[in-house]
C-alpha cells in the first residue's frame, strides 16, 4: 500500500490540485496478498477520483488500519460536496466497480455523505487478506 502514498497521493496534488494525506496505522501488516492489495488500491483510486471529479473535493485523506482478529480497514474520506441523492448514483459504474472489488476479496462497502464530504470505508476480512 506505499503505492497509495507514493503514486497516487502525490499524482492526484500534482494534478487536481487537491490535498492528499494519507495514514497508514502501525497495525497495517506488512504484506497483504496481491489480489487484496490490487482491489483496495483500484478502490482508493475510484473514491479519489469520485471525490475531486464529482465533489469537488480539495482535501482527501486516506486512512488504512487494522484490527489483526478481525479485519483491514480502508477510510477515504474527502471535503466535497457530497454524492446527489438520487437512484441514479446508485447505478454508477464507479460505484458498482468498487463494490465489486470489496466483494471480490470478501468485504464491504460502505458510503456515507452530506454536503460536508463523503466517507467510503471498504472492511476486508483479516484471514482474507493476509
Amino acid at each position: 500500500m506505499v503505492a497509495v502514498k507514493l503514486r497516487l497521493a502525490t499524482r492526484f496534488q500534482r494534478r487536481f490540485g487537491a490535498q492528499v494525506r494519507v495514514r497508514v496505522a502501525k497495525d497495517w501488516p506488512a504484506r497483504i496478498r496481491s489480489v487484496v492489495a490490487l482491489n483496495l488500491l483500484r478502490i482508493i483510486q475510484e473514491a479519489m477520483s469520485n471525490a475531486v471529479l464529482h465533489g469537488g473535493a480539495r482535501s482527501i485523506r486516506v486512512v488504512l488500519r487494522a484490527d489483526p482478529a478481525r479485519h483491514l480497514e480502508v477510510l477515504v474520506i474527502d471535503d466535497g460536496s457530497g454524492l446527489p441523492e438520487t437512484d441514479d448514483l446508485l447505478r454508477g459504474q464507479g460505484l458498482l466497480g468498487m463494490r465489486e472489488r470489496s466483494q471480490l476479496i470478501g468485504g464491504e462497502l460502505c458510503i456515507r455523505s452530506s454536503a460536508a464530504g463523503t466517507v467510503l470505508k471498504a472492511t476486508i476480512p483479516w484471514r482474507t487478506a493476509v
